[in-house]
């Protein structure tokens, strides 16, 4: 009898699953929205329309009968006024134009009054004696005055009161040969030193040290 073949059944080969793929899902990206921006209204400029302005004479600042005094007063300003009308209460005793001048005609008190195209007025009193108007006070723009070497200046500027005095000033130097002065007030340093400039009107003074460094 024929031998038998043995029948090998095939191992049976092992099929691996697949590993299962894992879908990520991606993060959905938040879209942030912008901080509102405040709008700030911008603060509304004020514009203000200047006053003009006239340097008046003091209460009752004295002028001699038949002299004339001149008002410190612009005829026109940035604002636009100007000059519409001068007038004193009593033509008797000041006399005044439209640019401001007035005249003493005797002696008495009356008020000036300067009114200006916008509206504004200045008003002015005045005082008019047969006298001669004396100064009852002077003063200067600076009373310590360094000059740093020979030949370098300063000007004095001299105020009196009241503004329409008619006593001159003058100036004198206690070491001329350190600081000189003339009859403006002009200062010269000369040479290293100290000086003292005397400055009078009438029976009022005023000192003013000057110091030359070389």
């Amino acid at each position: 009898e024929p031998t038998p073949t043995a029948s090998v059944a095939p191992t049976p080969t092992a099929s691996a699953e697949s590993t299962p793929t894992v879908s990520v899902k991606p993060t959905p990206i938040v879209s942030a929205e912008p901080t509102p921006t405040a709008s700030v209204a911008p603060i509304p400029t004020v514009s203000v329309t200047p006053i003009p302005t006239a340097t008046p004479v003091p209460t009752a600042t004295p002028v001699q009968t038949t002299t004339t005094l001149t008002l410190r007063v612009k005829q026109t300003y940035k604002s636009g006024g100007k000059i519409k009308s001068v007038r004193t209460t009593n033509k008797k005793i000041v006399k005044v134009d439209k640019k401001g001048k007035i005249t003493g005609k005797k002696a008495g008190k009356a008020t000036v009054t300067i009114t200006y195209t916008n509206g504004s007025r200045r008003i002015y009193q005045v005082k008019v004696q047969k006298g001669i108007v004396k100064t009852i006070a002077v003063s200067v723009n600076k009373r310590n005055i360094i000059l740093a070497r020979k030949g370098k200046s300063f000007q004095l500027k001299v105020t009196r009161t009241p503004v329409t005095s008619q006593q001159k000033v003058t100036y004198k130097s206690s070491n001329s040969k350190v600081a000189a002065v003339n009859s403006k007030g002009k200062i010269v340093a000369k040479k290293k030193g100290t000086a003292t400039i005397t400055v009078k009107s009438g029976n009022k003074k005023i000192t003013c040290k000057v110091k030359v460094k070389k």
